[in-house]
């Protein structure tokens, strides 16, 4: 599991076949008897997938069977009875089978979450979601009081409890009875066996208890959802498998399959994931999501958001922007709406309009700290580098561990010629952010002027490692390879550079 959390999923996925020696393998034992199947072609045979742990694994992971059938014959899928009936529509596989006190006839066989494994899964090949399509989730099931003018929201606070302890992902009904109360939104609990004190912290919400009777009947009332917040639970990976908006809220120390210092996942395109900042935090967690789904755009501004971002994409400015305004006016207190407004005005060179709509954003909203620092970038962009140490100053008194807010300060100080100032903002954000290149790179170049070319080549050389693709660091480490009378080391840059591009001048001058 430590592997795999940390995404070092080469040697995560073989270490986590020692699963299947553990005791609580023993009743599912019959199935591992007959070979196994290790991803080699069986035309003419029968192979048996097999779930073996929670419903959500098996969510997570049925997309693997489609890639299983590409490989041959007969493809049965065992799963839990629950599940059987959602995942019967599955392309590709031959049979969906209830599993039962023993397996049905097979050649060869493979758990279910063996096949990132057989694979060969990274973090880069993850296959995409296949499960239902929305149509054939169920029939007759309405999500009842939907709001057509408000957001309509399910939320998940536990898992269903194996004692009366409550775990650890469990979020308390009254940390998230603040969400409830203080969003305008249509809330529905997809809470199953609520107690009465659980739904008396959480009124008024709606319950949709009663008419999730199965999965199919629960993965019909999500896709008329625009948002599912939830704990880790099965809810989760069928929203995320649904392609449904989901936010997950993850304990400080969360599963494996979620990764560390991320707030999406790989596994779910459509995922957020709110982490505990500290153990048992989880008003810092509830904090956030509030904060988050206020700056959610209404129906009707998401109705022009929608327009505005085709016109963007088309390069309509002038009509992306009247779609923006009219979004803003829709929802006049949400301020992401005013920075899309002012990013537009601003690449149509209408700059004075988008510092004014930043301005107005901040008087909306003095501790957003994200338009503190698009304004920050605007003024930079200006060339008004003075002018913008204040708002990116603002910006990390608001939000002080994000690298990008200590970055582009860097740039400001750097611009300037403060080479102190910029040199420990940069690291700041190398801190913060250890997998920021470019941070790493204004460290070479503000080291590289200093005169300090061992310095400014490992900092180059850090961000090469980081993006194997940043030119600029690759060339810079050549220069300062070249400084330090290593030629040898730097013609090899340089001749790198040239295998992917060519004609880019600085590499071939210093090869000449």
């Amino acid at each position: 599991h430590a592997l795999l959390k940390t995404g070092d999923f080469a040697n995560g996925w073989a270490a986590y076949e020692n699963r299947l020696l553990r005791p609580n393998y023993d009743s599912l034992r019959q199935r591992l008897e007959t070979p196994r199947w290790n991803g080699e072609s069986f035309v003419g045979k029968t192979v048996l997938i097999w779930a073996e742990q929670g419903f959500g694994d098996t969510i997570q992971f049925a997309r693997y069977l489609p890639m299983v059938k590409q490989r041959g014959g007969h493809v049965r899928f065992e799963c839990q009875p629950e599940l059987a009936p959602l995942l019967q529509n599955i392309e590709g596989i031959d049979e969906v089978i209830a599993r039962s006190e023993r397996p049905p006839s097979h050649d060869l066989q493979c758990p279910l979450l063996s096949l990132p494994w057989v694979f060969g899964t990274n973090a880069d090949s993850i296959p995409s979601n296949v499960l239902i399509e929305p149509a054939n989730a169920g029939t007759g099931i309405s999500l009842p009081g939907r709001s057509s003018s408000r957001w309509n929201v399910g939320i998940t606070w536990r898992g269903s409890r194996r004692t009366r302890q409550p775990e650890l992902r469990e979020v308390p009904p009254d940390a998230l009875a603040r969400l409830t109360s203080s969003v305008d939104a249509q809330f529905f609990s997809l809470q199953k066996e609520a107690t009465l004190s659980e739904r008396s912290q959480l009124d008024p919400v709606t319950r949709l208890e009663l008419l999730m009777s199965n999965f199919t009947a629960t993965a019909m009332l999500l896709q008329q959802l625009d948002l599912v917040i939830t704990i880790d639970t099965a809810v989760a990976h069928l929203a995320g498998a649904l392609g449904r908006p989901v936010w997950l809220l993850l304990p400080f120390a969360g599963e494996w399959r979620w990764l560390e210092n991320r707030a999406d996942s790989p596994w779910y395109p459509t995922m957020r994931i709110f982490r505990q900042p500290s153990p048992g935090n989880w008003t810092s967690v509830v904090a956030a999501v509030i904060a988050a789904l206020q700056q959610q755009p209404s129906p009707n501004a998401a109705k022009h958001l929608a327009k505005a971002a085709d016109f963007h994409q088309k390069d309509q400015l002038g009509q992306a922007i009247e779609h923006y305004q009219h979004a803003a006016e829709a929802d006049p207190a949400n301020t992401s709406l005013l920075r899309m407004l002012a990013g537009a005005l601003c690449e149509n060179s209408q700059v004075d309009q988008a510092r004014g709509t930043l301005e107005r954003a901040i008087r909306l909203q003095p501790d957003d700290a994200e338009t503190h620092h698009e304004l920050g970038l605007l003024l930079s962009g200006l060339g008004q580098n003075e002018q913008a140490l204040g708002p990116y100053r603002r910006a990390m008194e608001l939000q002080p561990d994000c690298a990008d807010f200590h970055f582009n300060r860097g740039n400001a100080h750097y611009a300037l010629g403060q080479a102190a100032d910029a040199k420990s903002a940069f690291q700041q954000a190398t801190k913060l952010d250890p997998a920021l290149a470019a941070a790493h790179f204004n460290l070479g170049q503000v080291a590289q002027d200093e005169g300090d070319f061992l310095t400014a080549a490992q900092a180059y050389k850090r961000a090469v490692d980081l993006d194997g693709d940043y030119t600029d660091a690759m060339v810079n480490l050549g220069l300062t390879l070249s400084d330090l009378e290593e030629t040898a080391l730097a013609e090899e840059c340089f001749w790198h550079i040239l295998q992917g591009q060519p004609g880019q001048p600085m590499a071939g001058v210093n090869m000449a």
